[in-house]
């Protein structure tokens, strides 16, 4: 289904737009290449609104292995949040 994943990436980048509360796009460094691949878009995306990006070195896309660094990176950015 790999137009289909195309598709939902694309409809999330338009969906940024919409979004009224802060977003966090927190992905790893060995997500999946349409994630990838969007990452230098996405801030674009939102429009100027609050936006962070957090990539974790060496996660996978199911953040494999790296639970505590998925747990501490979502904390630490709550915790900044006005």
């Amino acid at each position: 289904m790999p137009g289909g994943a195309k598709h939902a990436v694309m409809d999330s980048l338009q969906t940024l737009k919409s979004v009224k509360s802060p977003i966090l796009d927190l992905f790893g460094s060995d997500d999946l290449p349409e994630v990838l691949a969007h990452k230098q878009t996405k801030p674009q995306a939102a429009g100027g609104k609050h936006f962070d990006q957090i990539e974790v070195e060496g996660a996978n896309h199911f953040f494999d292995g790296h639970n505590e660094a998925l747990v501490n990176a979502v904390s630490n950015w709550v915790d900044k949040l006005p």
